[in-house]
């Protein structure tokens, strides 16, 4: 089931659980923002967060609002949980791809700088969530532009039933925009999340995050 979501997009940033949407304001539009916004997702902020690409912030903050919703907030401390990050879209790191080589003629450099290059490897971002969140599971990067949520869904649900974590958290990657997903085993009594085939019903149809975040507004608490 889906126990808790959070995203990231041009409208605003939040997070919902069973129902309910805690919202977090703006979409950053500086350095500044993106600090106010690390402080209330991290504690300790993790190291170095400044210099990440925005793209690689936004899916390390929206990992981390969906563990605070779960009452598992990250931390620096040395806490590791058991949760895989599945990671689906290309698009982000075409960006940082851009930014790489701009870098190149807009400095004449003999080399682009090393921070860059490592982010324009598509599962460069979601090894930055998993070590700012302290997940030990597996990490997978999925391509399908066809059938992008089926894709994520349904591997969500194969690492699931393989055992392969105790839960998963999916990371939707798209040009100014992540929307993510947490993902555990439904328990045998008072389930308070999303069924997962109930999300699949729905999902051939959507090719962009905000139709998701839509209709995760529109659910109910059960």
């Amino acid at each position: 089931m889906v126990a808790a979501a959070a995203w990231l997009v041009p409208e605003g940033v939040a997070a919902w659980r069973a129902g309910s949407t805690v919202r977090y304001g703006g979409r950053p539009a500086s350095e500044k923002d993106w600090r106010a916004l690390a402080a209330r997702w991290f504690d300790p902020i993790p190291r170095n967060f400044s210099r990440f690409p925005d793209a690689v912030k936004a899916a390390c903050g929206v990992a981390a609002m969906i563990l605070r919703e779960l009452g598992l907030p990250p931390n620096q401390a040395g806490t590791k949980r058991d949760i895989g990050v599945i990671g689906l879209g290309f698009q982000p790191t075409q960006t940082i791809n851009r930014e790489f080589y701009q870098d190149y003629l807009d400095h004449q450099r003999v080399l682009g700088r090393g921070n860059l290059f490592i982010y324009t490897l598509p599962t460069a971002p979601l090894a930055e969530v998993s070590i700012a969140c302290g997940l030990t599971g597996p990490t997978f990067f999925l391509e399908d532009d066809r059938r992008p949520l089926p894709a994520l869904l349904t591997t969500a649900a194969s690492s699931l039933a393989r055992q392969q974590s105790e839960a998963v958290i999916g990371l939707w990657l798209e040009p100014e925009r992540v929307a993510g997903l947490f993902f555990q085993p439904a328990p045998p009594t008072d389930p308070a999340g999303l069924p997962l085939s109930r999300l699949q019903q729905m999902a051939e149809q959507w090719r962009q995050p905000e139709r998701l975040i839509e209709f995760l507004l529109n659910q109910r608490k059960s």
